[in-house]
Formats: structure tokens, C-alpha cells, sequence
């Protein structure tokens, strides 16, 4: 098996761990309920929130939502356009030595979910 296959597979592995029926079911309380201690759970969830970019030529900004640290690592990748809403959101992976890795098959709308709960967006 090649590194990029082991890698993408990690990632898919560590994705559903992530994002499982606990995380979708923290979300649809905190959504559907307006339930304080889901809230709570997941935004203790993430180890660190930065502005990674503003790019001016596409009038967007990057954000890393880090999940985890070391070899291995986890992180949501969010853009956003200028005014802070979410054009995208990834669940990305990596390993030592290995680039951060796209997990294949992920639920794009809870994983934007996620990410407008935990984040905290600016105007460019």
C-alpha cells in the first residue's frame, strides 16, 4: 500500500471518529434545542482557532480549526468570504511527514455546522 493511500485512509479513519453520531448529535441539541451544555462540549472541543490567510484577490479568509496536535494531527479547514460566512469547511488530516489530507466521503454540511458553532469570524 503507497503513503498516500495509507494517509488518505487515516484520514477517512480519523474523520468518523471525529464526526460521529455523538458529534451530530452535540450539534442537532445545541441547533435544534438552543441546549447550553451541548454548546459548551463542542466548543471545548477544538484546541485553537486562527486566521490562517486573508487573501485580497479572492476576497476570502482561511481559518484553521485545530482538533488535535503531534503526529498525527487533525483540523477543520474553514473560508469564509469577507463578511465571515462560510464558503467551505473540510475535515483534514496528517500525519509525520505526510501533507494535510482531505478525508473522503465527509458530511460537508455538518462539518460547516461545526464550524460556524466553534468559530469565530471577522470581517476581513
Amino acid at each position: 500500500m503507497s503513503a498516500t493511500k495509507d494517509i488518505q485512509t487515516e484520514a477517512n479513519r480519523h474523520y468518523a471518529s471525529q464526526f460521529d453520531s455523538e458529534m451530530r448529535k452535540l450539534i442537532d441539541r445545541w441547533i435544534e434545542d438552543g441546549d447550553d451544555e451541548a454548546l459548551r462540549e463542542l466548543e471545548e472541543m477544538p484546541l485553537s482557532f486562527e486566521k490562517v490567510i486573508t487573501n485580497h484577490r479572492r476576497e476570502t479568509i482561511e481559518y484553521e480549526i485545530l482538533l488535535g496536535t503531534g503526529g498525527p494531527a487533525d483540523r477543520v479547514y474553514v473560508i469564509t468570504d469577507f463578511s465571515g460566512a462560510i464558503e467551505s469547511a473540510e475535515y483534514q488530516f496528517q500525519d509525520w511527514f505526510q501533507p494535510w489530507t482531505t478525508a473522503e466521503g465527509q458530511d460537508s454540511e455538518l462539518v460547516e455546522r461545526f464550524a460556524a458553532i466553534v468559530g469565530f469570524y471577522e470581517e476581513g
